[in-house]
């Protein structure tokens, strides 16, 4: 599996089953830093890990923007394997094997279909007015979901086309599709961190980024009733008529 097939293998997160054996049990979701990253035992360079973080709580593996629902785990010597499935399930509903262990204090390895990650834990932080966790949580992770103008996504893609100026270089080339971005939405609100998830041309790709930069403050997403960063990935569609 290449590793532009890895990053589209899915792109959603969370529901299901519950695992109970753990190394360690999850305080919300343990979020795990990554710090290195190989392929079939070759490294992989930093630019081009599929992520930077890797969220594993009871039932579910987020790595990247992909989602895996646990299905099952036994123990082995110092691991712990895991079936997993790609969540939403796809039509072929293939199971795969995930290895968890922790090789030595503070170090965690997860291998998966040929890759092999080296992560640090890396507790979600709330907020404790002192400034954002280290790390974002990803949106259904979070208790109370962050909130635009009093409704959620489809009050935000409503501003979000009321604002967007389909380049004329992408008309003239017939050029159109979808636009996934990901950004953070921090403690006050703010949307920052803008970037490109997964493009479709250079101009649609800059006018996502200059639109989705331009949002108003949001209502912050909160955990234990604290508000905390939240990573949202959003599509913006550019079609031709």
């Amino acid at each position: 599996m290449t590793t532009k097939r890895f990053v589209l293998l899915a792109m959603s997160i969370l529901a299901g089953a519950v695992c109970n054996a753990q190394l360690r049990p999850p305080v919300q979701t343990d979020t795990l830093v990554i710090t290195g990253v190989k392929y079939n035992y070759a490294d992989i360079r930093k630019e081009n890990w599929p992520c930077s973080v890797i969220y594993k709580s009871t039932t579910m593996f987020t790595i990247g923007d992909s989602q895996f629902k646990i299905h099952g785990a036994h123990k082995g010597v110092g691991e712990i394997y895991f079936q997993v499935m790609d969540y939403p399930p796809t039509n072929l509903g293939k199971m795969y094997t995930l290895t968890y262990s922790e090789i030595e204090d503070d170090v965690i390895r997860i291998a998966f279909s040929g890759y092999e990650f080296t992560c640090k834990p890396h507790l979600l932080q709330t907020s404790d007015n002192s400034g954002v966790g280290d790390e974002a949580a990803p949106l259904q992770m979070v208790e109370v979901k962050p909130s635009f103008m009093g409704g959620g996504a489809n009050e935000f893609s409503e501003w979000v086309n009321q604002r967007l100026n389909y380049p004329e270089i992408a008309k003239e080339n017939g050029v159109q599709g979808r636009v996934l971005l990901q950004f953070t939405i921090d403690i006050d609100g703010s949307v920052k961190d803008v970037k490109v998830f997964k493009g479709v041309d250079s101009s649609l790709d800059a006018e996502a980024v200059r639109v989705v930069s331009m949002s108003p403050k949001w209502e912050p997403g909160k955990i234990d009733g604290k508000p905390v960063a939240v990573t949202y990935i959003y599509p913006v569609i550019f079609q031709l008529l």
